[in-house]
């Protein structure tokens, strides 16, 4: 795989060091309508209200338990099969705690957290909203949330499958809109990230390659699909290759998900529910996690390759190892790696678009909740 590979990754190394001139222009900005936070923080919000049982359930709804990485402080899923930071890759602390639910915040249109939660809004209903990942593993990274209910993760879906079968359909075909109508209508940033085979498509020939699912436990305690059309950006996908995306038993296939709803079998959820449990009963009806989680995870490298069209003169820098090296001179660079893929993520992202003053830019949900959502 020398440096003519349109992977991100060549003989010598990950690309790094993304040119911002010639990625310039190739992104797609976000077309929604721009609206205020309706309060301040999850704390001004409680206290707006009398019933003591709405106060008890807003702030149950409001947080995640986790795990924060030491290293760039991200908020983590708290699961022994994701021992790594899914953003730097460092080692996370065996000690858990809680973190705001930022997905539950947008619901409820609270301005911030720890940090603003403004919305890099892609789609919005009274019942969904869809938006750019924060921590993009792609160039189209969504996340679509449903609005109307508090569900902690798709466990809960199995209580009442019939209905769980129609939010979980209902997210994906709001994703797919936002990619249809939105992303795949951006002539340059098609012709920039994607292979020229691909240019003159229709979309649905790419949503086919897209690679969808959820993880658990997650990082945010409200269902979310992980709607993500490759290819992979170029240092995401050396973790992918390195097994830290998508790990078997954490992530969980919209196909399998699908699947054994479709049955109709209800489970009485739990958070104490064993997902082994629920892989071992639905095994015995004929669906076989194993199998589609495989299926899914080979898939995401299959259709990188076909999709990536990363230039090795577009990137001043390539990753071997930990080490940072020149691309041209050869030589290592004095800086840290965490450093330049942080740069890397401010200019191929489409979190954001526009940027104002090279920073991202977002709005709040215009259907804010004004109640604590009805729990699953």
């Amino acid at each position: 795989m020398d440096d003519s590979s349109l992977l991100g990754v060549g003989d010598s190394g990950v690309f790094l060091g993304a040119k911002r001139e010639e990625f310039e222009g190739c992104f797609v900005p976000s077309k929604a309508e721009k609206t205020s936070s309706q309060f301040a923080t999850f704390e001004d919000r409680i206290r707006t209200f009398k019933n003591d049982q709405y106060k008890q359930l807003l702030k149950k709804q409001s947080q995640n338990i986790i795990k924060r990485c030491l290293k760039c402080n991200k908020a983590c899923a708290s699961s022994p099969l994701a021992p790594s930071c899914n953003s730097c890759g460092a080692t996370l602390p065996s000690e858990e705690s809680t973190s705001s639910n930022v997905f539950t915040g947008f619901a409820f249109g609270i301005g911030k957290g720890p940090f603003p939660y403004t919305i890099s809004l892609r789609f919005q209903s009274p019942s969904i909203l869809v938006f750019d990942d924060l921590l993009a593993l792609s160039s189209c990274h969504l996340n679509a949330i449903p609005t109307t209910h508090h569900i902690v993760d798709w466990r809960f879906l199995l209580k009442r499958p019939k209905e769980g079968l129609e939010i979980l359909n209902n997210l994906q075909l709001a994703a797919e809109r936002v990619f249809t109508e939105s992303f795949w209508t951006n002539q340059k940033w098609k012709e920039r990230f994607f292979h020229p085979k691909f240019h003159k498509v229709a979309a649905k020939a790419v949503l086919d390659l897209a690679f969808a699912g959820m993880n658990f436990p997650p990082s945010q305690f409200q269902l979310h699909l992980q709607f993500i059309v490759p290819p992979l950006l170029p240092y995401q996908y050396h973790l992918y290759q390195k097994g830290v995306h998508a790990t078997k038993f954490r992530f969980f296939p919209l196909k399998y998900i699908r699947k054994i709803l479709e049955t109709g079998e209800k489970m009485d959820i739990t958070m104490k529910t064993n997902v082994f449990d629920i892989i071992t009963y639905f095994e015995k009806l004929g669906i076989s996690y194993d199998d589609i989680y495989k299926e899914a995870y080979d898939s995401l490298d299959k259709n990188h390759k076909l999709l990536a069209n990363y230039l090795a003169k577009d990137f001043m820098y390539r990753l071997r190892g930990d080490t940072v090296f020149h691309a041209v001179t050869h030589m290592p660079c004095k800086f840290e790696k965490s450093e330049v893929v942080t740069k890397d993520k401010s200019v191929l992202q489409n979190y954001g678009r526009p940027y104002s003053e090279q920073k991202p830019t977002g709005t709040y949900y215009k259907y804010a909740k004004k109640t604590p959502l009805e729990e699953w």
